[in-house]
């Protein structure tokens, strides 16, 4: 959450000294709306998710996987999508869209701050956000975590039930399984966009 405070203000200082040129300052709120909102919010968010989730179920699975633990539970009759993979696609479904709201909140009140550096009230500031804050954008920003942490979750199980080798494959595939989570975030956002705007005859 921290690093969604300092990155809104640090593209709010961005947009601030653009507009500033142009004699329209008191757009930062409806900029910093589309930009957080839309993109910056969910995609940064992900990718920190993905960073931490996807080296922990995988290291998880893994280290499972090279103990046998999950031959174990076949040779019990637990199926290990119901009793190991489940879980964890339901939980990052509902908790990923969560901390893309608190994301996107914190950054844009770390552009409303830095709004005032440049002479922006906050209450000019938040009018335009909230003129902009419509239904629409935050469709666009709700929707893309939901994907994010299909895929996040998906990638993840996958190279840990799949590692093979002990501790070093186990590190081998914890290392892949974030490099393929955060580049396939970047790849779906711009999939998702692509779709959204289309739907919606933007």
């Amino acid at each position: 959450m921290f690093s969604a405070l300092v990155a809104g203000q640090a593209l709010a200082i961005q947009l601030a000294r653009e507009l500033a040129k142009t004699g329209t300052k008191s757009e930062l709120g409806h900029f910093m709306v589309i930009s957080s909102v839309r993109a910056l919010g969910p995609v940064l968010t992900g990718i920190v998710v993905a960073s931490r989730m996807s080296a922990g179920i995988t290291a998880e699975l893994g280290a499972m996987k090279s103990s046998e633990q999950i031959d174990a539970l076949v040779a019990f009759g637990t199926d290990p999508m119901k009793r190991l993979v489940a879980p964890r696609m339901i939980g990052l479904w509902i908790a990923l869209p969560v901390l893309t709201v608190i994301g996107d909140t914190l950054s844009v009140i770390g552009g409303g701050f830095v709004g005032l550096g440049y002479h922006i009230t906050l209450e000019s500031y938040y009018n335009g956000v909230a003129k902009y804050l419509t239904p629409s954008n935050l469709l666009v920003g709700m929707i893309k975590p939901v994907f994010f942490a299909v895929l996040i979750t998906t990638v993840a199980c996958w190279k840990g039930l799949t590692s093979a080798g002990g501790a070093k494959g186990v590190g081998v595939a914890t290392t892949e399984s974030v490099v393929i989570s955060s580049v396939g975030i970047l790849v779906t956002d711009f999939i998702c966009t692509k779709l959204i705007f289309r739907i919606l005859g933007w």
